[in-house]
């Protein structure tokens, strides 16, 4: 984890989850356009390489999960236009 890096969002499966630096920056290490059905599938298939049992503790996390896409949509937008209006302000 790079020093400036603070976590904004993290899951059982992924500790550095969303990143926010100190500048105007943002990381993810998921696919925050990915569905719950899509991730399902993906899971189903990848069962031989992954095993049965972390596939059905995924799947059964998944179930459990409140994904809120939208939510985490709106908030990186938020991010951009506030960096920007900012870094407008300076120029």
């Amino acid at each position: 984890l790079p020093e400036e890096a603070k976590v904004i969002g993290q899951s059982a499966h992924c500790e550095y989850g969303v990143l926010e630096y100190g500048f105007a920056a943002q990381s993810t290490q998921f696919h925050p356009e990915f569905t719950p059905e899509l991730v399902a599938d993906l899971l189903q298939q990848y069962r031989p390489q992954f095993g049965d049992d972390f596939t059905n503790r995924a799947l059964l996390d998944l179930e459990q999960a409140d994904l809120c896409n939208q939510v985490f949509a709106k908030r990186v937008m938020d991010f951009f236009v506030e960096h920007t209006a900012t870094a407008n302000a300076v120029l």
